[in-house]
């Protein structure tokens, strides 16, 4: 049987070059890395939205709106969720629109909530609607790159409701409507 030895013959030969024969060093890949999401801070409640009269109740109406702004900023619907009750459908549109972005990788660069005014009329503490004027600037969604996926324009001055309530672990948005724009 000639193919025994022929077979043994080369293995000890692809044996003998294998370990004789100067190997290359591997070579080095460039690091890829995605863009990291955006470390944005969700501020604090200011002092203000302690008490449970109407200033307060006005105060906690544009803590909301800047939380909103932070969390489209970062792509992340829990702040928002965390100060709206569930019976809010104006608040729930725009958790949705945030899980729409968490889902997709993608967060909002600019598109600000900038509030001109919040005023709670008559004395109903507890239970609240604050009449907010805000606008919204320019914006535009990006995926996790940084790269432009959409633009969003600004927004003129709006006039909004939002409906607040207190409870024993705070204020929570019950509504959220759009009155008017200007």
């Amino acid at each position: 049987m000639i193919v025994r030895p022929l077979l043994a013959a080369l293995v000890v030969i692809f044996a003998i070059t294998g370990c004789t024969a100067e190997e290359e060093p591997p070579a080095t890949l460039p690091s890829v890395t995605a863009e990291p999401t955006p470390t944005v801070t969700i501020p604090p409640p200011p002092p203000e939205t302690d008490g449970e009269d109407n200033v307060a109740a006005a105060e906690f109406a544009k803590y909301y709106l800047r939380v909103l702004s932070a969390a489209f900023q970062a792509g992340d619907p829990a702040p928002v969720r965390a100060l709206t009750h569930d019976s809010c459908g104006g608040c729930h549109n725009l958790i949705a629109f945030l899980e729409e972005l968490e889902a997709a990788g993608q967060h909002v660069q600019g598109g600000e909530y900038l509030v001109s005014t919040a005023v709670a009329p008559g004395d109903t503490a507890g239970d609240v609607t604050v009449d907010v004027r805000y606008e919204i600037a320019s914006g535009e969604v990006v995926d996790s790159s940084g790269d432009p996926v959409r633009e969003l324009p600004a927004e003129p001055l709006t006039d909004a409701q939002l409906r607040v309530v207190r409870d024993a672990t705070g204020w929570r948005t019950h509504g959220y409507r759009i009155v008017g724009a200007t």
